[in-house]
């Protein structure tokens, strides 16, 4: 696994824990992970685990 790999795997799975830890906004959520854009974050966290964010965050615990 390249450099980069390791490091976007690492950003979502972060990503995921405050998915279902918190109530932050995805918007917040990307920049805390470091996503510039929340758009992009979506679209990559979708390439990666096939849902959007918020159905991450309902299927599997709901907010906080």
């Amino acid at each position: 696994m390249s450099p980069a790999r390791y490091m976007q795997q690492f950003r979502l799975q972060d990503a995921c824990c405050l998915l279902l830890s918190t109530a932050m906004s995805i918007n917040k959520i990307a920049f805390r992970v470091n996503y510039r854009d929340a758009y992009y974050f979506s679209n990559m966290f979708c390439r990666n685990l096939d849902m959007i964010p918020l159905e991450y965050r309902n299927h599997f615990g709901g907010e906080k």
